[in-house]
C-alpha cells in the first residue's frame, strides 16, 4: 500500500556514499524563477481520487481515478493554490495559497472547504504525517514551517528555519520531517515531536522532496545538477548518493508497492524511472511535456502528472510506461476583442490568435502570435496582443496579420480608447498609457492591484479596470487619468467590456458562471448572464448587440455568443487546439510572472 505523503512524493534508496556532497553548480534557466509544486498533485489511494492545483485559475481540479474524468472543480477564495497533500484516513485535502498566506482544509467527501488556516508568508508546499495527523507547511517568504493540527484544523505552531524552505516530506514511522531549503542549499532533518532541526544536509539546489517510510530514505530533485539525490538514514547517520536522471528534474513520486521512483525532467520533457532496490536509473519515459507535480496510485498502476504547458492532467500507465490519456484542466484566461466595422471577433486562446466572422460565426483564420497570447484589443486596423510568454506587446495589421510592432513590456490587460493604448502591467500595479500613433509611453496610472481587464466608454470618458486581488473595478477619467470611484464587487473578476450605447458594463465573474451587468451611470448591478462555464474574456459588438465571452476552462478553445437583448446564449464557437510551444523558457517566464504577481507584497525570495 502506498502512502500519499505530499504533492511531491518521495522514495526509498539503497547504496552508500559520502557524507559531504560537493556538487558543481551549473547555469540553469530555472534558477530563482521556478517555485516547486507550482501545479501540485496528490492522490487519495483510499477513494481513488486525484487532486491537482491550478495556480492561475485559483482552483483545485478533482478527478475520478476509475473513469479518468474530471469530477469537480473547487474554487478557492484566495486564488493562488500551490502545494497540496491528502490525509486519506480523514479524507481531507490540504492546499496552500501563496497569495493569501493560508492553508485550506477541504472535506474530500463533498469537496467543501472546512477551514481556512492562517500560516506564514508565501506557503508553497504541504505534507501530512498520517500517524499524528499533523500537517507541515513551508513558508517561503518568512523562512518558517507552520504545523497544523489536522484533527481540529487549527494552527499548532510556526517555527523558523535557516534558509528559504521549499518542499516538505514526512516519515510517519520515525516522526521525522524533511524540508528542502535554499540559501543555504540543504535538506533539513526535523524532529516531528520537538520541531528541532536535528541536521542540515548539503544538497545543491534542492526542490522536490519525497520520503519512503519503509526504507527511511529520502529522494531530492536537483535541477542544477540534473540529478536526484538519495539520502539513506540508519539511526543517527546517513549516506548520500547521486543519481543522474535528466535535464532539470523538479519533482519526485514513489510507487512503494513496486519500489519504483518517478522523477519529472523539465528540460528533457520526460519522466525518469528509478529502481528503488538498487537506486539506479531504469530508463526515461519521453513525454514531450513539462510536468509540474507528480504522484502515483500503486493500486491502479497509474502515474499522474500535471502538465505545465497544456494545463492538463497526464496519466501514465505504470506497467507499460506509456501515456494513457490527457485530461484538460484548463487554459489561460482568453482575451476577446471586436472590429465592429468588419464584424470580426478576435480571440486569444490556446497559444493562438483566432479571427471569427461575426455574421456567420465561423473561423476566418488562426495563427500563432508570440509565445503565449493572453488578451487582445482592436483599433484603427491594428490588433494588439499581450504575449505573457515573452513579455511583449505584439501589434498586428488587421488586414495582413503581419507584425508591425513588438514592444518589450510585461503586458496583460489591454484596451484602446481616444487615441491611447492602455496596457495593464502584470509585474506592477500600473497601467501604461501608449500613444496609439507612435506607441510611445505618455503616462502611467497607479493601481491597488494588477489589472486583469480594461475597458473604455468613449462617450462618458470612463476607463473601467478589473483588479484581481481587490475584487473590484476601478473607474478612471480617460483624459486626466484621475480615479473617480471604486466599484466593490466582492468576487474575483477577469475580463470587462463596455456597451457605450446603453452605458452598460459587463464583468466576467470568476466565482460563478456569470457575466455581471452594471449600469454605467449608477455603477449598480442590473442583471447577470448565466453561462455553463466560468467566464474569462468578454467583449461587446454594439452594432449587432452581441456579446462574446470566453471561459476559463473548457477542455478546448470556446467562445460563447450571447444575444444582448435577451442575455441568452445563442451559439458556442469551438476553436482549434494548437500544440503548445516546447520552449522551456516559456514555462520559466510564465512561472516567474505568476510568482511575481502573487508574492509581490511579501518579501521577495532570493535569487
Amino acid at each position: 500500500m502506498s502512502i500519499a505523503l505530499s504533492g511531491f512524493a518521495v522514495k526509498p534508496a539503497a547504496a552508500t556514499a559520502t557524507h559531504d556532497l560537493d556538487a558543481t553548480v551549473e547555469s540553469n534557466p530555472f534558477t530563482g524563477y521556478l517555485r516547486p509544486n507550482t501545479y501540485g498533485i496528490a492522490v487519495n489511494n483510499v477513494t481513488n481520487t486525484i487532486y491537482a492545483t491550478n495556480s492561475w485559475f485559483g482552483s483545485v481540479s478533482v478527478f475520478n481515478g476509475t473513469s479518468d474524468t474530471l469530477r469537480d472543480t473547487i474554487f478557492l477564495p484566495g486564488g493562488a493554490p500551490t502545494g497540496i497533500a491528502v490525509d486519506p484516513t480523514l479524507n481531507r485535502i490540504y492546499v496552500t495559497d501563496v497569495r493569501t498566506n493560508v492553508t485550506y482544509a477541504i472535506n474530500g467527501s463533498n469537496d467543501v472547504i472546512n477551514a481556512t488556516i492562517a500560516v506564514g508568508n508565501g506557503p508553497l508546499d504541504v505534507a501530512v504525517d498520517q500517524a499524528t495527523h499533523l500537517v507541515y507547511v513551508t513558508n517561503s517568504a518568512s523562512n518558517s514551517i507552520s504545523v497544523l493540527d489536522g484533527l481540529r484544523n487549527r494552527l499548532v505552531t510556526t517555527f523558523s528555519v535557516q534558509g528559504t524552505p521549499y518542499s516538505v516530506g514526512v516519515n510517519p514511522y520515525t516522526n521525522t520531517v524533511f524540508v528542502s531549503t535554499r540559501f543555504p542549499d540543504a535538506l533539513l532533518v526535523i524532529n516531528g515531536l520537538t520541531n528541532f532541526v536535528m541536521d542540515s544536509i548539503p544538497i545543491t539546489y534542492p526542490l522536490g522532496v519525497g520520503v519512503n517510510p519503509n526504507t527511511n530514505t529520502v529522494y531530492v530533485a536537483s535541477p542544477l545538477v540534473n540529478s536526484t539525490f538519495v539520502i539513506i538514514f540508519e539511526g543517527q547517520s546517513y549516506a548520500v548518493r547521486r543519481i543522474v536522471v535528466g535535464g532539470s528534474p523538479l519533482t519526485v513520486a514513489i510507487d512503494l508497492d513496486r519500489n519504483l521512483v518517478y522523477v519529472t525532467n523539465a528540460a528533457l520533457q520526460s519522466v525518469s524511472v528509478i529502481d528503488g532496490n538498487t537506486d539506479s536509473l531504469v530508463h526515461n519515459i519521453p513525454t514531450g511535456e513539462v510536468f509540474g507535480g507528480i504522484d502515483v496510485n500503486p493500486a491502479t498502476n497509474k502515474v499522474y502528472a500535471t502538465d505545465l504547458q497544456t494545463y492538463s492532467l497526464t496519466i501514465i500507465d505504470a506497467v507499460t510506461d506509456s501515456i494513457r490519456t490527457n485530461i484538460p484542466i484548463g487554459h489561460y484566461p482568453s482575451g476577446v476583442a471586436i472590429n465592429e466595422a468588419t464584424n470580426t471577433v478576435y480571440v486569444a486562446v490556446n497559444f493562438t490568435l483566432t479571427a471569427i466572422n461575426g455574421a456567420t460565426q465561423t473561423q476566418i483564420t488562426s495563427m500563432r502570435v508570440g509565445q503565449t497570447p493572453l488578451q487582445v484589443a482592436y483599433s484603427q486596423d491594428r490588433i494588439y496582443v499581450s504575449d505573457v510568454g515573452s513579455e511583449h506587446l505584439v501589434v498586428l495589421d488587421s488586414g495582413s496579420y503581419q507584425t508591425v510592432a513588438n514592444l518589450t513590456m510585461d503586458s496583460f490587460a489591454l484596451t484602446v480608447c481616444d487615441g491611447n493604448v492602455f496596457v495593464g502591467r502584470i509585474l506592477s500595479n500600473t497601467i501604461t498609457v501608449l500613444n496609439e500613433s507612435t506607441l510611445s509611453p505618455s503616462a502611467s496610472i497607479p493601481l491597488d492591484s494588477p489589472a486583469v481587464g480594461i475597458a473604455c466608454n468613449p462617450y462618458t470618458n470612463r476607463l473601467y479596470v478589473t483588479e484581481f486581488e481587490t475584487k473590484s473595478v476601478a473607474v478612471f477619467d480617460t483624459q486626466s487619468y484621475r480615479q473617480l470611484s471604486t466599484i466593490n464587487i466582492g468576487y474575483v473578476l477577469f475580463g470587462v467590456a463596455v456597451d457605450p450605447s446603453f452605458n452598460r458594463i459587463y464583468l466576467a465573474n470568476v466565482n460563478s458562471n456569470q457575466i455581471l451587468i452594471l449600469n454605467g451611470s449608477t455603477n449598480a448591478q442590473i442583471g447577470a448572464i448565466q453561462l455553463q462555464l466560468l467566464p474569462s474574456g468578454v467583449a461587446v459588438d454594439n452594432d449587432t448587440n452581441t456579446i462574446y465571452a470566453t471561459p476559463l476552462t473548457s477542455g478546448s478553445g470556446l467562445v460563447f455568443v450571447i444575444d444582448g437583448k435577451t442575455n441568452q446564449i445563442t451559439n458556442n464557437i469551438v476553436l482549434p487546439e494548437f500544440a503548445p510551444s516546447t520552449s522551456i523558457l516559456v514555462i520559466v517566464v510564465l512561472l516567474f510572472t505568476f510568482c511575481e504577481l502573487r508574492l509581490r507584497r511579501s518579501r521577495r525570495l532570493p535569487t
